[in-house]
């Protein structure tokens, strides 16, 4: 059995992504560095949605191909949705300062009072 992968060769986290909403199988990375493709790669490779924020025509390039979604922007948008998910691969503390804001943030669980949903 190859670590990660069930007998059959499944990905055992694409039936748990399966279940959710679409709008919590969303996954944003930030950042033009080698590591920001293959954390995009891996988001996507059990079935989650990825969005790539990069400006290296390459990057961009090989996002498509691989089944993320590229977006050629220094910064993401901020009027964006927030994602459940985000990954900042940059130096760049305004990279990582949007990114943060870009994410969702926790909401109080009712129940409990925690801040983990």
């Amino acid at each position: 059995m190859t670590r990660g992968r069930t007998r059959a060769g499944r990905d055992p986290q694409a039936d748990e992504l399966a279940v959710l909403d679409e709008a919590d199988r969303r996954v944003l990375v930030t950042g033009g560095l080698s590591i920001g493709i293959f954390a995009a790669v891996f988001a996507a490779a059990p079935g989650a949605s990825v969005d790539h924020i990069v400006t290296d025509p390459q990057r961009l390039a090989a996002a498509e191909r691989l089944s993320v979604t590229p977006a050629d922007a220094e910064l993401p948008d901020p009027k964006a949705n927030p994602y459940p998910v985000t990954a900042n691969t940059s130096a760049n503390p305004a990279s990582l300062a949007a990114t943060l804001r870009a994410t969702w943030q926790a909401r109080p669980d009712p129940a409990t009072g925690s801040g983990m949903d």
